[in-house]
This record gives structure tokens, sequence and C-alpha cells, in this order.
């Protein structure tokens, strides 16, 4: 709060007169003080109630004004209150502008992005190096099985099937994984063929694709050169004969449309059916090669179903093991051995396999992609198609309405030359 024109003595004066009540209100907001014992009168101007603002306060001095109007003299009042000082207002916005903590903000939100993608990546990798440890562990396996070392569990259970030949459970459970394994190789290879017959599929629908782009490019090309010719030759020909030359273009484009768009539609016609063929073949090579290996895998289950059943009989039987049954035990063992030889080898022709079908399945995406580009560029074509249609037809309009102008114009130059005459 700060005061001007005041000095201690009326200052106190009107503290006290505040305390003791001696105040007057005026409909103005004004608050008097009246001195008693002088000719002087003191205002107490307060301007400005809000919490966000501070005003300063100033005291009036109107000296000698209560004398003036009691003798009759009007307008002092004003004339001494021009004394008053300047209300000056120190207004105090309520907020805060922190650029620093804003910035702060944004390198936090970026440092827990990349936190998250550390996290997502780590995540990731865990993951594919536990189905690298898997298939390690799934090869070691397979070849501590079929070559009789490896891993201490493989060659204990390989050692306990070559002393007792006649345990019916290790020969099961061999049996059953050998089982397992084949009908694995019999998936991937009819994977392996329907993704490669697929790859032929798309590659050839690719190439028809890119061959009727061509052709619809050349056409273009061939309406656009003769849009050109019949831009340049537009200014040197009257009314009447650029009138017949458009009429003649427009026909001749609206016949190219139509040939277009039935181009189009017979080339839709033709992939819908090549891909409806292509379907029934897949499916007609899935069934008889799905029909091929269920019969395999049956056999192999009565072969190991006879198997188990003479190894039960020979432990139900009294007396101990001859030496034929012995030898011809050791050669089913022998004959069971290169089984599993031949299906290792029939597994890691499968991984090679896998292999390519997964360069196949890249390949596959990247055909995809190919012709969704081409789909795209196609339906442009179209768009740009459709669009010198339009084009066609407002020139038509336009030659139309130029015919209409010269006909009108032709009838005010007869009706003119028939005032003339008259």
């Amino acid at each position: 709060m700060e005061f001007f024109g005041l000095n201690a003595v009326y200052l106190a004066e009107i503290v006290n007169g505040f305390e003791n009540g001696q105040v007057e209100w005026t409909k103005n907001g004004e608050r008097n003080i009246m001195k008693r014992d002088g000719s002087e009168i003191y205002t107490f101007v307060k301007l400005g109630g809000n919490a966000t603002r501070c005003s300063v306060m100033n005291l009036v001095d109107l000296a000698g004004s209560e004398n003036a109007a009691a003798a009759g003299t009007q307008g002092l009042r004003q004339k001494f209150a021009k004394l008053a000082k300047k209300i000056v207002t120190r207004p105090v916005v309520n907020e805060v502008n922190d650029d620093g903590l804003l910035s702060k903000c944004l390198r936090e939100i970026e440092l827990l992005k990349q936190e998250l993608e550390k996290t997502k990546t780590k995540k990731e990798n865990d993951e594919e190096e536990r189905i690298r440890e898997q298939r390690m562990k799934l090869a070691e396996l397979m070849k501590g099985i079929l070559n009789g070392r490896g891993t201490t569990g493989t060659a204990s259970t390989l050692t306990n099937i070559t002393e007792n030949e006649t345990n019916p459970s290790d020969r099961k459970r061999l049996l059953q994984r050998i089982e397992e394994q084949y009908e694995e190789l019999c998936k991937l290879r009819n994977e392996f063929s329907q993704t490669k017959s697929d790859l032929s599929t798309a590659e050839d629908e690719m190439e028809r694709m890119q061959n009727f782009t061509n052709v619809l490019r050349r056409e273009l090309e061939e309406v656009r050169q003769q849009y050109v010719s019949a831009e340049k030759a537009f200014a040197m020909k009257d009314a009447d004969s650029l009138a017949l030359e458009r009429a003649s273009e427009i026909e001749s484009l609206k016949g190219a449309l139509a040939a277009s768009m039935g181009q189009v539609e017979m080339a839709t016609r033709l992939a819908a059916d090549t891909r409806e063929s292509v379907e029934r073949e897949l499916q007609q090579r899935y069934s008889a090669a799905l029909k091929a290996s269920e019969e395999e895998v049956q056999q192999l289950r009565k072969d190991n179903t006879d198997l188990s059943s003479r190894i039960d009989i020979l432990l139900r039987s009294s007396g101990c093991v001859t030496e034929e049954e012995a030898m011809s035990l050791r050669e089913e063992i022998t004959e069971l051995k290169d089984v599993i030889e031949r299906k290792n080898k029939a597994l890691e022709v499968a991984k090679m396999h896998q292999d390519e079908l997964e360069a196949c399945n890249v390949t596959v995406e990247r055909l995809s992609r190919e012709k969704k580009d081409l789909t795209m560029r196609l339906k442009l074509k179209t768009e740009n198609v459709e669009m010198l249609s339009s084009r066609v037809n407002s020139l038509r309009d336009e030659i139309n309405e130029k015919q209409a102008e010269i006909t009108k114009a032709k009838n005010a130059s007869k009706s003119a030359e028939v005032n003339l005459e008259k």
C-alpha cells in the first residue's frame, strides 16, 4: 500500500477515524473523514477489490472545500479532486510457465519409450534363444538315438536296449518316437509341396497382371497422344469441323473405354477361374499325399504291434530263449537301426526342405506385396481412364454449348441483316 500527498499527522487522524467509526459512505465508494477543528477535508479512496490486483490508495486534499461550499461556491470539490495521484495497478498472473519442467517431462517420456523398446527386444531375443535351445536339444537327442552317442541318458537307454533285447517298453518308446518324427516329416513334405505350388501360381498370376498392366499403359499412352494431337489441331480449324471431329473422337474414346473395361472384366474372371482350379488341384494333391501318409503310418503301427506281441510271447514263454530266437531278435534290431538311419536321413532332408519352405514363404510375401502394388497401380490407371471419360463428356458439353452459341449468333446476324434490308 502506498500513500501520496499525506503527512504522518493526517495519516494518524485517518486511522483514528476508522477506529472510532467516524466514516461516512458515499454512493461512489468514497470514505470521508470530517475534521471538525479545521477547514480541511481528506477523502480516502480505495480502488479494486480483486485478490489478484494490488492498487495504490490515494488521499485527495480538498482543503477549503467545506468553507467554499458554505459560501455557495460550486465545483470546487471537482477542482481539488484533480490533485489525486495516478492509480498504479500491479497485476499478478496466476500461472507458472516452466520450460525446463516441460523439457524434463519430454526427456522422461523418451527414456521410458527407449526402455520399453529394450524390454520388448529382450523378450523377443529370450524367446528365440529358448526355441533355438529346444531345437538343439532335440537334434542332440535324435543323434544320440540314431548313432548310439550323445547325452548320458541317451547312451544309457541304447545300452539297455542292446543288453536287454527283450525289453518291450524301450522298443515301444523308440517306435513311438520314430512314428512321431515320420508324421512330422510327412507334414513338412505336404507343406513344402503346397507352398511350392502356391508360389508358382502366384508367379503366373503376377506375370499376367504385369502383362495386363503393360497393355493398359500402352492404351493410355495412345489415348494421351491422340488427345495431345487433338489439342494442337484445335486452334487451326473452325467450329463446325471441330465439332464433327470432337464427336468422332468421343465415339472412339467410348469404344476404347468399353474395350478396356471388357478386358478388365475378362482378366478378373480369368484370375478367379485360375485361382479356383489351382485350389482344386492343391486340394486333390493334399488329399492324396495325406492318404498315402496315413496308410504308411498304419503299416508302421501294425509292424510295431506285431513286434511287441512277439516280444511279449517270448517273455511269457517258459524256459530260456533259444539261440535262433536271439539271432532273429538281433536281426530285427539291426533292421530297426537301419530304419532309424533312413528316418534320420529323411529328417535331414525335411530340415533342408523346411529351410527352402521358409525362403519360399519370404518370396511369397514379396510377391504378395508386389501384387498389391500392381493392384493399386491398376486401380489408379482405371481412375485415370474414368477421369479421361469425364473430361471427354465435359468437352462434349462445351462443344454443344459452342454450337448453340454459334447458332444464336447466326440467327442474330440473319435478323440484323433482315432489319437492315427493311
